[in-house]
């Protein structure tokens, strides 16, 4: 959450576990939607999951204005788990509209 607060601009990526899509599908998402996928963002290897964290600093006021979800849906979630085929094929995709994502931003504030 303390990085909601101290950015204007957030650009989250995050793994996604769900059955309706393959391995390697990419999400893009704008966290103040509220249609986001929370069955898809249900789980976590973390304290807590993305949703909640989202959902409170929203209920905080904390997120920022923008704050854009990049996901690729995993494969294997596992503690000693590696990047699956699938994934690894996609990330070059991802890294590309990450860089076009911020591009745009950066280039709407100067």
């Amino acid at each position: 959450l303390d990085i909601f607060q101290r950015y204007d601009n957030v650009f989250i990526i995050d793994a996604m576990q769900t059955s309706k899509f393959n391995p390697g599908m990419l999400y893009c998402l704008n966290a103040h939607d509220d249609n986001l996928l929370k069955e898809d963002l249900h789980t976590s290897t973390h304290a807590f999951t993305l949703y909640q964290a989202i959902e409170l600093a929203k209920t905080l006021y904390f997120l920022p204005p923008v704050c854009i979800l990049f996901g690729i849906v995993g494969h294997q979630f596992g503690h000693d788990s590696k990047l699956s085929h699938a994934v690894e094929m996609k990330m070059p995709e991802l890294k590309s509209n990450l860089l076009e994502r911020i591009s745009y931003f950066m280039n709407s504030i100067a």
